[in-house]
């Protein structure tokens, strides 16, 4: 079991030779759940050979990569020219999950098309505006919705292909028409859609199980199999436990002892239905899911920080004894993490609130 984590760690090169570029690890991973963008972004940067908040941001402020609603009802950051047939392929199923929400907030298909006009033409001409500035609009156009009801109106119009996130506005995240900012986008058969999400998965997420597979796209349990099927002459098969992990390539050999400070909702804990190999015993799923600590592909504790006045706190809140040699590699993370801000912060680690190094 365990050496299935540590291939999961280099297939999701968190080990072994890290990625050039924010948007090669996005090409590579398929898509990166990103409702935390501060999380998300230390996600996709720690992946690559040197890691560096601004770099994420000039990728996503370019339009190279895009922060939208696709596969499972949540954000994601993909690729601009895989938006199209990801969203052809996976947003029938969240239009599907959100519709309860939909009528209990009173958007109806009539609704939704008032506002995608209003929408539309509060952004041609390469506008980019922040959700505040949308909801202005919406307002002055005689269709007032704020809140979550907003946010729905959002959601939808960005399943319907129409917004995706645009360049931002200092710290303000804006959207921009799709058609004016995502430049060549791929359009794909249904089939050929689902073969390409699944060599993309399990490439750079495997072993990993069908079932695990479903989960992180979205899609019936029915068209997993079948996009599995689809690209099993490339893929290869390990049964452990009698369970199916499938993966793409080499699989011979360890890699080295390595420490993480994962953020939440990181690919490595999130894109898998089955949890229960990443803790050492018996653990909530969800116990996964936040900031944590990661040692050799198991995880053994949480972590947070505090930025403020040019200082940089970590807490770290192990769940068992760490032995020397595993607080030097979290300590290592910690000054990695800090070297990927701008600026810089100075770096303060503690302990469960104890101060291991000033």
């Amino acid at each position: 079991m365990v050496s299935i984590l540590t291939h999961r760690l280099r297939n999701q090169h968190l080990v072994g030779p890290r990625l050039p570029t924010p948007a090669a690890v996005v090409a590579w991973l398929g898509a990166v759940q990103s409702q935390d963008p501060v999380g998300a972004r230390w996600a996709v940067a720690q992946r690559t050979r040197t890691p560096s908040e601004a770099a994420v941001r000039a990728a996503l402020d370019a339009g190279t990569i895009v922060r939208t609603h696709v596969l499972r009802p949540t954000w994601h950051f993909v690729m601009a020219e895989d938006l199209r047939w990801m969203l052809e392929l996976t947003a029938p199923r969240i239009r599907n999950a959100a519709a309860a929400y939909y009528r209990q907030a009173g958007l109806t298909a009539k609704v939704f098309a008032a506002c995608h006009a209003v929408i539309a033409r509060s952004l041609e001409a390469g506008r980019h505006l922040t959700r505040r500035d949308i909801g202005a609009a919406l307002a002055r156009a005689g269709r007032p919705i704020a809140g979550q009801a907003l946010g729905h109106v959002l959601m939808q119009a960005e399943l319907d292909g129409l917004i995706c996130s645009g360049a931002s506005q200092g710290l303000q995240a804006t959207y921009a028409l799709v058609g004016e900012w995502v430049a060549s986008p791929r359009s794909l058969t249904r089939d050929e859609a689902l073969a390409a999400l699944a060599e993309r998965y399990f490439r750079s997420h495997g072993p990993a199980l069908v079932a695990d597979f479903a989960w992180w796209s979205g899609l019936t349990a029915r068209d997993a199999k079948a996009a599995v099927a689809m690209v099993t002459p490339a893929l290869e098969q390990r049964v452990v436990d009698g369970r199916a992990y499938w993966h793409r390539g080499d699989t011979a050999g360890r890699p080295a002892a390595s420490g993480h400070l994962l953020p939440n909702f990181d690919e490595y804990t999130v894109a898998y239905r089955d949890r229960t190999l990443l803790w050492p015993s018996a653990r909530p799923s969800m116990d996964a899911l936040g900031n944590v600590v990661s040692l050799n592909g198991r995880l053994a504790g949480f972590w947070s920080r505090t930025i403020g006045a040019g200082r940089m706190t970590v807490d770290i809140a192990p769940e068992r004894e760490l032995t020397a040699a595993e607080w030097r590699r979290v300590e290592g993370e910690a000054r990695r993490f800090a070297e990927y801000l701008d600026p810089r912060p100075e770096l303060r680690l503690l302990e469960r609130g104890r101060p291991r190094r000033s």
